[in-house]
């Protein structure tokens, strides 16, 4: 069950359930009925997967991978220590996720990144069983999550569902009644998540084939301006949030989709993911397999990759930034990275603030240092881990001092929470590291846990 208490949770908050009060009733029988078609759903299908043995992800959800721990996972950690970057890829349904970019980026680059499926499947087929629908839906979203473990990601989700194959993107659109519910979802998490580049997997073309997947691209090139108009969707502004104008976007699938080359006219970034990273132990996209493989309702059990170069590739259709191209590199102005033209180092926040640095002189030079002593973290980490967490240990108290001394800055609110979450965001990413160095140097930790019973702390997680 430990898994579907972080499930239901992500259900209720990625948008499938009410968030009023008027909608707490609907939200404690909505989950509790999400218990028991989880639980059931998970039970037929054991018992109707042709007896072959499920290892499935409910065992293991909140154990770390074991790349994530020891010096291993120091080393993952310490790279999302060198990056302030936030990267988001929308898709239509659960495996339509580019696994092997989504690794590449949030575990070899240390990149937050997010990726948003706007339906759960629940449309598809199931080769596990006879489950279909909603309990499909359910099998579908507990496979994403597990594989989303493998690519490094957070998960959001959309209101909208999988009603089966669509042949266009306008017949999409009606059966989700009209635009603006998954554009309102898809513009939330935008708000919310605040990321510097915005990815569709499909192109939003005839070439996406299943109208789901030219709608989720349609809709991801709509909310790419959406969410930083105040006009659309307001009453998300009357609860909080914050309008937010990603830096650039890219559209997939500009190639044919899985194509290992592509005409150097139709795409901006090409990026490796078959190639080995030393701290997994695998290539970006093998290790994404390793993931996508959860999602046995499919039939990805037994799908393996190949060692050898693997391109995916990605187009830049919109940017509100300059994107400097080296010729001398590539003739066709290629871009290295979807970063080109952002500063994602930890000095780079307080460009942020763009004209408005000026009013925080002292928040730059708070940066460097900062930037310094994870630096020599790094260095330390494969030698003297004990060294690594003392200069984590120092680093996560320059940035609280930092972070407790810009809340007072006198700067424009939406600047203010970009700056203030990526601090807070550092500050525990920090303090992960420092308890994996001193590990690694040999200290015990103990935790203390308390027991609670269960719907109580389904109630309170949920905020009800």
């Amino acid at each position: 069950m430990r898994l579907f208490l972080g499930t239901i949770h992500q259900m209720v908050m990625f948008g499938s359930l009410g968030k009023s009060g008027r909608d707490l009733p609907r939200k404690r029988f909505a989950t509790g009925l999400l218990y028991v078609l989880a639980a059931s759903t998970l039970l037929v299908a054991a018992q109707t997967a042709d007896k072959q043995p499920v290892d499935h992800p409910a065992d293991h959800y909140y154990e770390p991978l074991p790349q994530e721990t020891g010096a291993a996972g120091l080393k993952l950690m310490l790279r999302h220590l060198q990056n302030t970057a936030r990267l988001m890829q929308t898709t239509a349904h659960p495996d339509d996720e580019d696994g092997g970019m989504l690794t590449l980026e949030a575990r070899g680059k240390g990149v937050s990144t997010l990726l948003m499926t706007l339906t759960r499947g629940e449309g598809g087929q199931n080769k596990l069983g006879s489950n279909l629908f909603d309990a499909l839906g359910v099998l579908r979203t507990l496979e994403l999550l597990a594989s989303d473990r493998y690519y490094g990601v957070e998960q959001r989700f959309s209101r909208v569902a999988d009603f089966g194959y669509s042949k266009t993107p306008e017949e999409t659109f009606q059966k989700w009644q009209g635009h603006d519910i998954a554009l309102g979802d898809m513009v939330r998490v935008i708000r919310t998540f605040r990321p510097d580049v915005l990815i569709a997997r499909f192109s939003g073309t005839d070439r996406d084939g299943h109208g789901h997947h030219q709608a989720s691209a349609i809709l991801t090139k709509e909310a790419f301006r959406a969410a930083a108009d105040p006009n659309r969707f307001p009453e998300q502004l009357t609860n909080g949030l914050k309008p937010w104008q990603p830096k650039k976007i890219y559209v997939g699938n500009v190639c044919g989709f899985g194509a290992n080359t592509c005409d150097p006219a139709n795409y901006t970034v090409r990026l490796n993911t078959g190639e080995v990273d030393p701290v997994l132990g695998a290539s970006y996209i093998q290790f994404a397999m390793q993931g996508l493989r959860h999602q046995q309702s499919q039939g990805a059990a037994n799908w393996t990759v190949e060692p050898g170069d693997r391109f995916t590739f990605y187009k830049l259709v919109d940017s509100v930034v300059d994107s400097p191209k080296d010729k001398d590199k590539d003739k066709d102005g290629h871009e290295e990275s979807f970063f080109d033209g952002i500063d994602t180092t930890i000095p780079g926040l307080a460009s942020r603030l763009g004209p408005e640095e000026q009013s925080v002189p002292w928040l730059r030079p708070a940066l460097v240092e900062i930037k310094a002593k994870i630096d020599d973290a790094m260095l330390a980490a494969d030698k003297n881990p004990t060294a690594a967490a003392s200069n984590l240990g120092d680093a996560y108290g320059m940035i609280l001092r930092a972070s407790n001394h810009f809340t007072g800055a006198q700067v424009s609110p939406g600047a203010k929470r970009d700056v203030e979450g990526r601090l807070r965001q550092t500050l525990s990413e920090v303090q992960q590291a420092e308890a994996l160095a001193r590990i690694a140097s040999g200290e015990t930790l103990t935790a203390i846990a308390r027991s609670y019973n269960v719907s109580h702390m389904t109630i309170s997680r949920l905020g009800v």
